[in-house]
């Protein structure tokens, strides 16, 4: 790292100008090469990065009249925080939210938001489990038909009960049509395996939070 007095003929300056990068640090002018991240990201971070990659390019092909509809949907539907206060998305971001399932599941992309709020909230799980398979059917309340509602599948497998991992650690898995219900799907009994369902309404590709349920080593 090179040490100068005033980068860019300049007092200070910060940020990348091809291979370089200049800063300030602990109030010295600092220019250093742009070597880039240390390590590589994982394989599920570089899917992640190619589909937000693809939505932003597709976003530039919007109309300006396009974008201002997303912007009026982002101004009348506030998603709360966690903690209740409501949070503004910008048009961009709802966007994305809405067609990033869509784009993974190979369906066309939403250039416009759907003008109603759907929501599905899944209230029990009824599970007949089996040598090798194991039915499921993903009860609750919801808006609008059951057609328009896709459940998406998490999965991780355990060898121990003893750990209690969260929908972060899993992998997307499968998907379904809440019509077809019940279903049927194959898994390894020796493990526990942890599942979180979230709900994907395929109009308007708005997702509804996670149900989380599990299946013990299978005993006959």
């Amino acid at each position: 790292m090179a040490k100068v007095a005033g980068p860019l003929f300049s007092v200070e300056a910060r940020g990348k100008l091809g291979s370089l990068c200049y800063n300030t640090w602990r109030g010295i002018h600092t220019v250093k090469t742009n070597s880039g991240p240390a390590t590589q990201g994982t394989q599920k971070q570089i899917e992640v990065q190619d589909v937000l990659h693809e939505l932003n390019s597709e976003w530039t092909l919007l109309t300006p009249y396009q974008r201002s509809l997303w912007d009026n949907y982002a101004d009348k539907l506030l998603r709360p925080h966690w903690t209740g206060t409501p949070i503004r998305r910008s048009g961009f971001n709802w966007f994305v939210s809405c067609n990033y399932w869509r784009l993974k599941l190979d369906w066309p992309l939403l250039e416009e938001p759907t003008q109603f709020s759907p929501w599905y909230r899944i209230t029990e799980t009824s599970i007949e489990q089996a040598e090798t398979t194991f039915q499921v059917a993903l009860n609750g309340v919801w808006a609008y038909d059951t057609a328009t509602w896709v459940a998406l599948l998490w999965r991780k497998e355990e060898t121990s009960p003893a750990r209690n991992p969260s929908i972060k650690d899993a992998q997307y898995w499968d998907h379904f049509y809440i019509e077809e219900q019940p279903v049927e799907k194959s898994y390894d009994p020796s493990k526990y395996t942890h599942f979180w369902a979230r709900m994907f309404h395929w109009e308007s590709g708005i997702m509804c939070p996670a149900w989380y349920f599990k299946l013990n080593p299978y005993t006959p």
